[in-house]
């Protein structure tokens, strides 16, 4: 994972029948593997991305999914 540096949020919580959407922005070095993904041929020192979760409804600290890059 490359959320070491800075974790923010994006938007308020959207409300969805498999329970609530969480965007946020991530900091950190994105490795290379990450990088090669989207076509780039080396890590990024410090770089910006958008990640998702999936939090339950019932209890927002229980994380149902997320993001993996």
């Amino acid at each position: 994972m490359h959320e070491k540096e800075k974790i923010g949020p994006s938007t308020q919580l959207i409300k969805t029948k498999r329970g609530l959407l969480f965007l946020y922005h991530a900091v950190g070095e994105i490795d290379i593997n990450i990088a090669r993904e989207y076509g780039l041929k080396k890590k990024i020192k410090r770089g910006y991305s958008i990640c998702a979760a999936l939090l339950d409804l019932e209890n927002p600290k229980k994380v149902i999914a997320r993001t993996q890059n």
